[in-house]
């Protein structure tokens, strides 16, 4: 079991127009959870699981630098947990 997100497709950094997703590996379909730099911002109960959302309005959603993605995915009465560390540049 293991979580999992999308590199970036141009470099070490995202852009604005490219979207966070998150992928989960050997769990049920449920809820899951993105905190970013300590906040919530998503919660699904089914993905696909983005961060932000896919529209075009999203592309000035993020800040230029560095953040923090905590992904939380139920696992039965449990959760697993994973974060990442990743960048936005312009």
């Amino acid at each position: 079991k293991d979580l999992y997100i999308n590199r970036p497709e141009y470099g070490p950094q995202y852009h604005s127009w490219e979207r966070l997703r998150i992928w989960t590996e050997a769990l049920p379909l449920g809820k899951v959870e993105l905190w970013l730099d300590g906040r919530l911002v998503n919660s699904y109960d089914h993905g696909p699981y983005v961060l932000v959302n896919e529209d075009r309005a999203s592309d000035a959603a993020m800040t230029f630098g560095a953040h923090v993605l905590k992904v939380r995915a139920q696992d039965g009465s449990g959760w697993l947990e994973r974060e990442f560390k990743f960048e936005y540049a312009k």
